[in-house]
């Protein structure tokens, strides 16, 4: 129509050159015409302010999380010194529970221990034992050659006797070991707990299991056994999720910290940072 007045939209880069990026775009998405690309609930907002990359000068800021900051560089400076434990953070989608987890595993009491570290996400829907071969295919897949020569006999010993039952869970696995006798049967639970705690007794170990709330059954299996005997490892395992953790997780659990959402003084700390 003629007389519709026309709206003005904010040039909003070149108005806040310093804003961060990931802000930037959550603007842009925020102002689009297309209602269609917009953010479809607040949800989706939050998701995509906590995805900031390692660049992003926002990544170490952890408003209102100070006192769980504190907690996870506290449990594994007790991972080191008196053994590992397991850690679970738990709150709904986009609260910062990933968000804290990226920060410990790019921290530098982390990264100066020379650490095995480990990020695995639960998708629904997985196979049986899903979680467990990604996360094996993904830090074997990390490995050079060189580094690889250097694992297998680790992992041999690590596997025992029971290295064949083993060998048939993961192929990328099996090309570690010397030839094998024909497979056998045996109690892979039991098998792969055994072998995945025997691996973290010589070197520290941080793994982070993202969502747990979609973990198949047969990993949750191996997660209990392990959790149980973790302390005798220095290996801490952080998991995160939106919902309460099953029964024998939460008996065997170390500490559990729920996540609040943020006050208003702080989520006007955040923004006023942001810009």
């Amino acid at each position: 129509c003629a007389n519709t007045p026309s709206i003005h939209r904010p040039n909003f880069p070149n108005s806040r050159p310093q804003a961060s990026p990931l802000l930037l775009a959550a603007v842009e998405r925020l102002l689009a015409k297309d209602p269609i690309d917009r953010f479809q609930s607040a949800a989706d907002l939050l998701t995509h302010l906590g995805s900031q990359g390692p660049d992003d000068p926002t990544d170490h800021e952890l408003f209102g999380r100070h006192l769980e900051s504190q907690a996870l560089q506290t449990a594994w400076q007790q991972t080191l010194t008196q053994g590992g434990r397991l850690i679970a953070l738990t709150g709904e989608l986009g609260i910062g529970k990933s968000a804290l987890a990226q920060a410990l595993l790019k921290s530098g009491p982390v990264v100066s221990s020379r650490a095995v570290t480990l990020q695995v996400k639960c998708d629904s829907g997985m196979a049986p034992f899903g979680l467990l071969h990604n996360l094996i295919d993904q830090g074997l897949s990390r490995l050079n050659p060189q580094q690889r020569a250097l694992l297998a006999p680790r992992f041999t010993a690590a596997a025992g006797e029971r290295a064949a039952l083993i060998a048939q869970f993961s192929p990328q696995i099996a090309q570690l070991f010397p030839p094998l006798s024909n497979p056998i049967e045996g109690n892979h639970l039991q098998a792969l707990s055994d072998f995945l705690l025997a691996l973290a007794e010589n070197q520290p170990a941080l793994i982070v299991i993202d969502d747990l709330q979609w973990i198949d059954s047969s990993s949750l299996e191996v997660l209990t056994k392990i959790s149980g005997n973790l302390h005798a490892s220095r290996c801490l395992i952080l998991v995160t999720s939106r919902q309460e953790l099953n029964q024998d997780l939460q008996t065997a659990v170390d500490q559990i910290h729920p996540l609040r959402h943020l006050s208003h003084s702080e989520t006007a700390m955040l923004l006023e940072h942001l810009l």
